[in-house]
């Protein structure tokens, strides 16, 4: 059984952990380019079991919009299950919020995910995504048998 949690702004150590350990550590990338300013702002998403830390993410406010991501999932713990769980429950929160649109910039190897919930290149940067508030295309993995 995993929990979660919602932490803000720099207090949200466990989820800047692990997004330090699977993007710096992990995967090589320059600290400058995994932390960013929004993270003192931020709203962290951190999910957890009994034997550590599964994944993070995180939603901020940015300008007109809300825009979420830094999704994160530890090594070994299904990244695509644990990936699509961060991403819905970002989703839905910013469907709260009063900023329209949703923006994200995602890894590579998470852009289909992110655009099979209504995600498309926003057209203003290379690597920004958007989806209007109301626009997220809910989908479900469970199929009829």
């Amino acid at each position: 059984m995993f929990q979660s949690r919602w932490d803000f702004g720099l207090a949200a150590q466990d989820a800047l952990a692990l997004r330090r350990a699977v993007l710096v550590e992990g995967m090589g990338l320059a600290e400058a380019d995994v932390f960013d300013r929004y993270d003192e702002i931020g709203a962290h998403l951190y999910i957890w079991d009994a034997n550590g830390p599964i994944a993070a993410g995180r939603i901020y406010p940015q300008g007109e919009a809300t825009a979420i991501g830094a999704i994160v999932v530890a090594p070994n713990q299904g990244d695509a299950l644990f990936a699509d769980l961060v991403l819905r429950v970002l989703l839905d929160k910013a469907q709260t919020l009063a900023g329209d649109p949703i923006l994200a910039k995602p890894l590579a190897k998470d852009i289909p995910l992110y655009r099979s919930f209504g995600f498309e290149l926003a057209g203003y940067a290379p690597d920004v995504y958007s989806v209007p508030i109301n626009g997220v295309r809910w989908h479900s993995a469970c199929k009829e048998t």
